[in-house]
C-alpha cells in the first residue's frame, strides 16, 4: 500500500460490533444510540455513561487573558566567533579506535577526559588555527566529533545584590519558626478558607496548605486572587502524602547555598562518601562530593559564598525543593525532591564550557538524577551536549532564554535540540504574559516566570572597606557617596573622613575629581560640587576662606578624562586625598575594553602614597574597573574584587566595630557598584547590603525551568516507573490552555501539576505497559483514565476483565473530550449488564491523545485492562505524512525513484517513521554525493550506514531489519561524515526515497472488511490480532478493498477446515484448501499474483465444499497482509 501526503497508516476503520459474553456490542463510534437500548435499563435506575443526555461536549477551557505585545527581542551575545576563540577542543573517537599520533601531530595535549561520554578535551598549542585543526579533525574517519570546548553563558538570575529585581518592596527576610507554629499541613475541605479553586480543579483530595509563613505570596503555586494562571501544587501535595518517591534533582548551574535555612533539609547527601576523609570512598573518581561537584572549580564545595555566589542554582533550588511546612520562608514544588548541586558555571565570570557542563550531566546521570535542570542558553549547537542528552535516561528541563526569540526561527541550544527526554519551557507571568523566547514548534509548555518568590544565597555581599595597616590607612567606598540617600550621605561621608584625619591636626586634603566629566560627555556627571559640600559640611575650607574654627582645609585638583591624575609629588603635600570616580565608566556591563577608571601611574603613585603613610579615600561605582586584580587592590587595599553587584531597593548596615557600625544606609530604587570582600585582617568591610533569604529573581527563564522541574518531580514521586518521556507527555496533557500561548508554545499551555497526578479523569494516566491491573469502587473511587497516543489510520483494542461480582465499563473518549463524567466525548464503549467483562476496537481517523475510562458502574475490586494499538504497512513515500522530518530537506523529483520524489539534506537534521510490524526497509538512492547516515531503532543507533556509491543507483535498500512485530521507530540521522572513499571537498547528503514496512489487516477491522452471512468473531492469543472471523455456511463472503500490488490472506488451517473461493476483481484466482491433517495458526494460504498498482478488490468466499479427510466446511480469516 503506497502511503502519501493524504493517506493514512492502517487499514482498519472502527469496529462496529465486538463479540463479547455471547452478546454483540456496538461500537459507539458508529452506533452511538444502540448500547442504551440492549441494556434495557428503566428510566428511575441508575444510567451508564452511554444512555446520558446527548449534549455536545463542552470545549477544553481556555483560560482568557488580556492581549499583550511579546517582550521586544534583547541582544545577546556572540556565538560562532567567541567558539573559535576557545583554547581547548573536545574529540570523541568511534568505539575502538584513538588515532594517537593524529593528536600528536597536531599538537594537540591531553586536558582532561569525558568518561561518561568517551570524549577527550585537548588543550591547543599556542597560536594554532582552531578551525583547521577542526577541519582535519573532522575529515578524519576514526572521528565521531570535533568542536570547540567553548565558553557558554549562564542564565543570569538579576537577582539582588547582583542586578535588579522587577517588583521593589517584595524582598523578605526568612522567618523563624515559633511554638505556635502548627506542626502539620492544614486540609482545606468545604466550608473553610480554601486554596485556589478554579473550574478546571475538581480535586478527590482536600488542597494542603503549609504553614510556611511567606506561601501567600507564592502565586506561582496557588493564585488565590486573578486569573486561574497557578499551577495547583496544594491540590497535587495530597498524592504525595502516604507513598511518594524521593525524586534527585541536579541542579547544573552556578552552584546551591546548601546552608539557606530553607534547603539545608533538600540537599542530596551522596551515602558512599565519608565526609572530609579525602578519600574516594564510592570510587566515582570524586573525593569527598557529599553534596555534588563543583565542575567549574574541580572541587567538591558547589558553594563558594560570596567568592562565587550560587545565585541562580539557589533560585532553583528553592522554587523545587524549599522545605515544606517547616514554618520557614516559603515552600519548594516538590517536597519529595532532594537537589544534586551540579556546579558548571561561575556567577562572578558568567560562563562555563561546554565539556564542564557535559561532565556535570555525566555526573548527575553517574549518581542517580531523575532530573536535570540546564540552567544555560547558547547559540551554538554543541555535539558533546547532545551526545550528553541522548545517552542519558533522566529527564532534562531546558529554557529558550529571556530574548524574546521564536526559536523557531533562531534556536538556542539546549531548548531546539528536540529529544524525547528534553523538556522545554517558556515562561508566564501571573497576568498571561509571556516574557521569555518562544517557539510554537519548539517549545513544549509554560510555567510561571514572573514575580515568583523564592531563594536566595544566604551570604551579605560588602562594598565598603575600611583599611588600616599601622602604616597607613584608607577608606574604600565601591558604591560611591553621590548614591547615599541625604542625610546619610553627609555623615557617612565625615565618619569616613574622620577616620583617616584621626590624629592629624586640622589635616589637609586633596581633593580629585576623576569622574570623567573633564573632557568626557554629557552622560558623565560632575560630581564635585557634591563632594565640596561633603567637605564643608564637615567643617573643610579651601584657601581664602576664613581659618578660623576651621577643622582643615582641602585644595581640589581635576583629572581629564581617561588621564593620569595628581602626581606623588603633588599628593605628598596633603595629609588625605579623597579620590572620586563618580559614574566614571559606571555600568552594569562596561565595556572590556574601555581605559581603567584608574591608570597605571595612578596605581603607583597611591601605593608609594599610602605607603609613606598617606591616607587615601578612594569612592565610586567603578573605581576599580581595569585594576580588579591589581596587586594595588589585592596588596594595598588588601581587597578582593568579587563582581558587579546591583544594590536597589534594600538597605545597607553598618558592620559591628566598623566606623559605620549601628547605621541603615537607604538606597535608591537601583544602582550598583563594586562587591568585595577583606583580604586578611588588615581590612575590615563596613558596609554590606541587607540582602533578604527570599527575593523575586531578576530573570525569567530560569524561575520557569525550575517550576517544571518541581512538577516533573511530583509526577515521578507519584508514578515511580514513569521514564522521561512519559512524564514529559503527563504534564503536556494535564496542563492548562491560556490564551497567550496559542502561538507561543506547541501545547498552547502552561503546567497544572495537580491534574498531572490525578488519574481519576482526564487528563489521565499515559500508559507505558500492554497490560495494566488496578481497583475501582463503584461510592469512592469509580473512575480511572488512562491517556494513550494515536495516530491517524491506528487502532487501538482493549480488552477489561473484572473481579467476580463486578460491573464495570469501558470507554474511549476522543481527545476533545475534557471530563470522563457524561457521554460527551465517547468514540468507544463496551457495557455489559453484570460483569466486567468488556472489550472494544477502534479505528482512529484524527491524530491526538485519546482517553481509556474504567467505571466502576456497581461494585468494588480488582480488574485488569489490556490495550493494543498499532501503526502501518506499506511502502511510506518521501512525502507521507508518516515520515516526519526535522531540518531543511529538500525536494529531489526524478520517475526513476519510488513515487516519483525523494528527499536529501546537507545539514542537521533527521527523517523518522513510527510503526507497528515485523519488518522495515529504507529504500534511497547511492551516488558519490551521498554521506554517511545513523540509523536509529527505537532510539538505539543500529548502524551507520554509507549512501556512497561510485555510480548513481536509485531505489536501493539502504538498510533493512527484521523486528519483533511491535511498535517501532525509525530515524534516519545525517551525520555530515563522509564515505572514505569519497573526495575531500565532496558533500555528504543523506536521502529518503520509501520505507517499506510489512504488516497485517486484522480480521476484526468490519470498516474496511465487509462480512455478508453468519460469520462469527472469536478471541484468542494464538491469533495475529487476538481475533479470527468464521464461516461455516455455504455464500457466506468476506469482500476487502485495498490499494496495492499484491495481497496475501493468512488464516488458520487444520482438520475441519473447508475450501474458500478467492477472487480477485472479481474474478477467481483459486479455490484455496484450508484443510491440514494438523492445526496450525496465521498460514499463508492465499498469495496473489503481482497486480497492477491501484485499487482492488479481493473476496473470500465460503464454497461449502472440503477436503474428503475434513471433518468440516468452516473457512476463517486472520490477517490481510497487503504488498504495494
Amino acid at each position: 500500500m503506497k502511503h502519501r501526503s493524504k493517506s493514512k497508516l492502517f487499514l482498519l476503520i472502527s469496529l462496529s460490533f465486538v463479540c463479547l459474553s455471547g452478546s454483540l456490542v456496538p461500537n459507539l463510534g458508529q452506533h452511538g444510540h444502540g448500547l442504551a437500548l440492549a441494556q434495557g435499563t428503566a428510566a428511575s435506575e441508575k444510567l451508564r455513561k452511554t444512555m446520558g443526555p446527548e449534549a455536545a461536549n463542552a470545549p477544553e477551557t481556555v483560560i482568557a487573558v488580556p492581549d499583550a505585545p511579546r517582550s521586544q527581542p534583547l541582544s545577546r551575545p556572540a556565538g560562532a566567533d567567541k567558539a573559535m576563540k576557545a583554547d581547548r577542543i573536545v574529540v570523541k573517537y568511534k568505539a575502538g579506535s584513538r588515532p594517537q599520533s593524529l593528536a600528536e601531530d597536531l599538537g594537540l595535549t591531553p586536558s582532561r577526559t569525558l568518561p561518561g561520554l568517551g570524549a577527550e578535551v585537548l588543550k591547543l598549542p599556542e597560536g594554532a588555527d582552531i578551525a583547521a585543526i577542526l577541519a582535519r579533525l573532522k575529515a578524519d574517519p576514526a572521528v565521531l566529533y570535533a568542536e570547540p570546548d567553548a565558553q557558554v553563558s549562564a542564565s543570569d538570575s538579576g537577582t539582588s545584590g547582583t542586578s535588579a529585581p522587577p517588583n521593589p518592596g517584595q524582598a523578605l527576610h526568612a522567618p523563624q519558626p515559633s511554638s505556635s507554629v502548627s506542626t502539620g499541613m492544614t486540609s482545606v475541605s468545604a466550608g473553610m478558607t480554601s486554596a485556589n479553586g478554579p473550574a478546571s480543579v475538581s480535586s478527590e483530595l482536600p488542597p494542603l496548605i503549609p504553614n510556611d509563613p511567606l506561601f501567600p505570596n507564592q502565586w506561582a503555586l496557588n493564585n488565590a486572587d486573578g486569573l486561574d494562571i497557578d499551577i495547583n501544587a496544594p491540590e497535587a501535595w495530597p498524592f504525595l502524602q502516604d507513598a511518594g518517591k524521593d525524586v534527585v534533582v541536579a541542579v547544573i548551574s552556578d552552584g546551591v547555598d546548601g546552608d539557606h535555612p530553607d534547603l539545608a533539609n533538600s540537599i542530596w547527601t551522596n551515602p558512599e562518601e565519608i565526609p572530609d576523609n579525602g578519600i574516594d570512598d564510592d570510587g566515582n573518581g570524586f573525593v569527598d562530593d557529599v553534596h555534588g561537584w563543583d565542575f567549574n572549580h574541580d572541587d567538591n564545595d558547589a558553594d563558594d559564598g560570596l567568592d562565587d555566589p550560587a545565585k541562580n542554582g539557589t533560585v532553583i533550588a528553592g522554587i523545587v525543593a524549599a522545605s515544606v511546612n517547616n514554618g520557614v520562608g516559603i515552600a519548594g514544588v516538590a517536597q519529595n525532591a532532594k537537589i544534586l548541586p551540579v556546579k558548571t558555571f561561575s556567577s562572578t565570570s558568567g560562563s562555563g564550557t561546554f565539556s564542564q557542563i557535559a561532565a556535570g550531566i555525566a555526573y548527575a546521570e553517574q549518581m542517580g538524577a531523575d532530573i536535570a535542570v540546564l540552567d544555560f542558553v547558547t547559540w551554538e549547537p554543541s555535539d558533546l551536549i547532545l551526545d550528553a542528552l541522548r545517552h542519558s535516561d533522566m529527564l532534562f528541563v531546558a529554557q529558550p532564554g529571556d530574548f524574546g526569540d521564536d526559536l523557531d526561527r533562531i534556536p538556542s541550544y539546549p531548548a531546539s535540540y528536540k529529544l524525547p527526554n528534553v523538556l522545554t519551557v517558556n515562561g508566564i507571568g501571573r497576568a498571561g504574559n509571556t516574557p521569555t523566547s518562544y517557539g510554537k514548534k519548539t517549545v513544549q509548555l509554560a510555567a510561571p516566570a514572573l514575580d515568583t518568590l523564592t531563594t536566595m544565597p544566604s551570604e551579605n555581599p560588602a562594598y565598603a572597606a575600611q583599611i588600616d595597616t599601622g602604616a597607613y590607612r584608607a577608606i574604600y567606598n565601591g558604591l560611591g557617596f553621590e548614591d547615599f540617600a541625604p542625610p546619610f550621605q553627609t555623615d557617612s561621608f565625615r565618619a569616613a573622613l574622620d577616620y583617616l584625619g584621626e590624629g592629624a591636626d586640622k589635616p589637609s586634603v586633596l581633593l580629585v575629581q576623576d569622574d570623567n566629566s573633564a573632557g568626557g560627555n554629557e552622560e558623565e556627571r560632575s560630581f564635585l560640587a557634591l563632594y565640596k559640600s561633603f567637605l564643608l559640611s564637615a567643617g573643610y575650607e579651601t584657601d581664602g576662606m576664613p581659618q578660623g574654627d576651621a577643622r582643615g582645609t582641602f585644595q581640589i585638583a581635576t583629572v581629564a578624562k581617561n588621564e593620569d591624575g595628581p602626581s606623588l609629588e603633588a599628593m605628598q603635600a596633603y595629609d588625605i586625598v579623597v579620590w572620586f570616580t563618580g559614574y566614571a565608566n559606571a555600568s552594569m556591563n562596561p565595556d572590556p575594553d574601555a581605559p581603567s577608571v584608574l591608570t597605571e601611574s595612578d596605581k603607583a603613585n597611591l601605593t608609594n602614597y599610602l605607603q609613606a603613610g598617606g591616607r587615601l579615600m578612594l569612592t565610586g561605582r567603578d573605581a576599580l574597573f581595569g585594576s580588579e586584580a591589581s596587586p594595588f587592590v589585592k596588596d594595598v587595599l588588601h581587597l578582593d574584587y568579587v563582581a558587579e553587584g546591583y544594590f536597589g531597593y534594600y538597605d545597607l548596615q553598618g558592620a559591628d566595630g566598623t566606623i559605620f557600625a549601628g547605621q541603615s544606609v537607604p538606597m535608591p530604587d537601583e544602582s550598583f557598584g563594586d562587591v568585595i570582600v577583606a583580604r586578611d585582617s588588615f581590612a575590615q568591610t563596613n558596609l554590606f547590603l541587607d540582602k533578604p533569604d527570599y527575593d523575586i529573581p531578576g530573570n525569567y527563564g530560569t524561575p520557569a525551568i525550575a517550576h517544571a522541574a518541581g512538577a516533573a518531580a511530583v509526577v515521578l514521586g507519584v508514578n515511580p516507573a514513569y521514564d522521561a518521556k512519559l512524564t514529559i507527555q503527563r504534564l503536556m496533557n494535564s496542563g492548562k490552555k491560556v490564551s497567550s500561548l496559542a502561538d507561543a508554545n506547541m501545547s498552547g499551555k502552561m503546567i497544572d501539576v495537580y491534574r498531572a497526578v490525578s488519574d481519576k479523569d482526564i487528563p489521565g494516566t499515559p500508559l507505558q505497559v500492554p497490560e495494566v491491573s488496578e481497583r475501582l469502587d463503584e461510592a469512592s473511587d469509580p473512575d480511572r483514565v488512562y491517556a494513550v497516543e494515536l495516530n491517524a489510520g491506528e487502532t487501538i483494542q482493549a480488552e477489561l476483565t473484572g473481579d467476580e461480582g463486578t460491573d464495570f465499563d469501558l470507554y474511549l473518549y476522543s481527545p476533545s473530550a475534557v471530563t470522563v463524567h457524561g457521554k460527551a466525548g465517547i468514540v468507544a464503549a463496551s457495557e455489559h449488564p453484570g460483569t466486567s467483562g468488556e472489550g472494544f476496537s477502534y479505528f482512529a481517523k484524527q491524530t491526538g491523545t485519546y482517553y481509556v475510562n474504567v467505571y466502576a458502574f456497581a461494585g468494588s475490586g480488582g480488574y485488569t485492562l489490556r490495550l493494543r494499538h498499532a501503526n502501518a504497512s506499506g511502502t511510506y513515500e518521501d512525502d507521507s505524512e508518516a515520515v516526519t522530518y526535522a531540518g531543511d530537506w529538500e525536494n529531489v523529483p526524478d520517475d526513476a525513484l519510488s513515487g516519483g520524489t525523494a528527499k536529501r539534506i546537507d545539514a542537521p537534521g533527521h527523517a523518522e517513521l513510527a510503526f507497528e510490524g515485523s519488518y522495515v526497509e529504507w529504500i534511497g538512492t547511492k551516488n558519490p554525493q551521498q554521506g554517511i547516515a545513523n540509523v536509529y531503532l527505537d532510539g538505539k543507533l543500529a548502524a551507520a550506514v554509507s549512501l556512497y556509491g561510485e555510480a548513481e543507483s536509485k531505489r536501493q535498500s539502504l538498510f533493512k531489519k527484521t523486528v519483533s512485530y511491535d511498535k517501532h521507530t525509525i530515524r534516519i540521522e545525517w551525520t555530515g561524515k563522509t564515505d572514505p572513499r569519497a573526495r575531500k571537498d565532496d558533500p555528504a547528503f543523506v536521502n529518503v526515497d520509501a520505507f517499506l514496512v510489512k504488516h497485517l489487516v486484522q480480521d476484526a477491522d468490519f470498516s474496511e472488511v465487509r462480512y455478508e452471512g453468519t460469520w462469527a468473531t472469536s478471541f484468542s492469543t494464538v491469533y495475529s490480532g487476538q481475533s479470527v472471523t468464521t464461516s461455516i455456511t455455504k455464500d457466506d463472503y468476506a469482500e476487502f478493498v485495498f490499494a496495492g500490488t499484491k495481497v496475501r490472506l493468512l488464516a488458520p488451517v487444520g482438520g475441519n477446515r473447508g475450501i474458500a473461493d478467492i477472487y480477485i476483481d472479481g474474478q477467481l484466482a483459486t479455490s484455496a484448501d484450508l484443510y491440514r491433517p494438523a492445526r496450525q495458526y496465521e498460514a499463508v494460504v492465499f498469495e496473489s499474483e503481482t497486480l497492477s498498482e491501484g485499487t482492488h478488490t479481493v473476496r473470500v468466499a465460503n464454497s461449502g465444499r472440503k477436503h474428503a479427510s475434513s471433518a468440516g466446511t468452516a473457512v476463517s480469516i486472520d490477517a490481510f497482509e497487503i504488498e504495494s
